[in-house]
């Protein structure tokens, strides 16, 4: 299990203390068309907030409509506009010119619960923009929380948001159209570390990351979960301390 942390930053925070455990795995599982996990379950911080370890295609979610595992928490000052506005490269909170991710994709849903109730949160998140050539490789994360402030909260973890990632890769096929694969895999994770790290040198107050340390008990060994989408996960995420 690797670290990478940035010395912009102090982090006194003891890892092994920030969650209370993990809930049993959802059931009754609901058919829908979409992949399935055996891994869906509530991941517990130790005040009562919680996050479902998976994202899903619809609204409420199941093991079985799963869309991506869940592989970052922003922590500290984090807002989903805010991380967003960080994160894409455009504008000027920094620009990036040579790799900017201004696009949106499709929406996907999220449920949690940061103290007020169970809520689902949809977000389109961050993408490159779509084109139909072999070459093109779309990272893209999309962002959850509450949606009524766009953050949740505890006195821990400060405001706080959590995030899935993966890449699409979109290739000629089919009556002249465009097909897609997705892939949300260690390399994909590695990608927005990179980025946060990079992006941290840019711009002062830094953030810090710790990268593949939060126990998120979503391991997927590395399998093609249908026939678009292949997922692979070691159950750590990556927690972003936003200034």
């Amino acid at each position: 299990m690797k670290v990478r942390k940035l010395p912009l930053v102090a982090v006194a925070v003891s890892l092994s203390i920030m969650f209370a455990g993990i809930l049993a795995n959802f059931g009754p599982s609901q058919a829908v068309t979409a992949w399935a996990t055996d891994n869906y379950a509530y991941v517990v911080h130790s005040g009562g907030d919680k996050f479902v370890n998976y994202d899903n295609n619809a609204n409420p979610g199941y093991s079985t409509n799963v869309d991506w595992p869940i592989r970052f928490l922003f922590r500290q000052n984090a807002e989903v506009d805010k991380v967003k506005n960080r994160l894409d490269g455009c504008g000027s909170d920094p620009s990036y010119p040579s790799d900017q991710i201004c696009g949106s994709g499709g929406p996907q849903y999220h449920r949690a619960d940061d103290g007020s109730g169970e809520f689902y949160d949809q977000d389109s998140g961050k993408k490159r923009g779509s084109s139909c050539n072999s070459s093109n490789y779309d990272q893209h994360m999309r962002f959850y929380a509450n949606d009524v402030n766009d953050y949740n909260y505890n006195d821990d973890w400060g405001y706080w948001l959590v995030a899935s990632n993966h890449r699409d890769y979109e290739f000629t096929g089919g009556w002249g159209g465009c097909s897609s694969k997705y892939y949300s895999r260690e390399t994909d994770e590695d990608f927005w570390n990179s980025r946060i790290i990079t992006f941290n040198g840019l711009q002062s107050p830094s953030w810090s990351i710790n990268t593949n340390t939060m126990a998120l008990v979503n391991a997927e060994t590395g399998r093609w979960a249908d026939t678009t989408h292949y997922v692979e996960s070691n159950g750590y995420g990556s927690i972003v301390w936003v200034p």
